[in-house]
């Protein structure tokens, strides 16, 4: 397993495009594929945020996540955040989620940034064995999710 920027694999932007809307659209008022199509198009390939990794296996798409500003409404002022991570259905299982963690986690840190935030609906359990400590329950647009945030050294 791999990763590398989105920008240098375009074939998987519109794949990750149409999970992105049915994974997400419900969580931001007026948000859906046009808009993540033109986030994905205004992403960095030298590490500067935003930006989005692949997961890929001989050259096969396996999941991806990113690292942007301003995530949350109403957290405008806590940031960057580890944002969509998503592994396609067929490779859950394997430690994907996991690897792209990480691997975001490293761009952090080349980057020195030493604190970032994520919200959940549903992985709690992933990100706090991954180290991520929960900071506080809320609703993003009606959703109740969990921030969590990490300090890196």
């Amino acid at each position: 397993m791999t990763t590398d920027f989105l920008q240098n694999h375009p074939a998987f932007v519109l794949r990750l495009v149409e999970h992105s809307g049915r994974e997400w659209e419900h969580l931001y008022d007026g948000w859906g594929r046009k808009e993540a199509l033109r986030e994905y198009a205004a992403q960095h390939t030298d590490g500067a945020l935003p930006l989005s990794l692949v997961a890929m296996e001989k050259a096969e798409l396996l999941g991806a996540v990113s690292l942007i500003s301003d995530d949350l409404p109403g957290f405008e002022p806590w940031n960057p955040w580890l944002a969509s991570l998503f592994v396609l259905p067929q490779h859950r299982g394997r430690g994907v989620a996991a690897f792209l963690v990480r691997e975001a986690e490293k761009m952090l840190r080349q980057n020195g940034i030493r604190t970032a935030y994520l919200f959940t609906e549903s992985a709690q359990g992933l990100f706090f064995k991954l180290g991520w400590q929960p900071v506080e329950e809320t609703f993003c647009h009606g959703h109740p999710v969990t921030i969590f945030k990490k300090e890196f050294s």
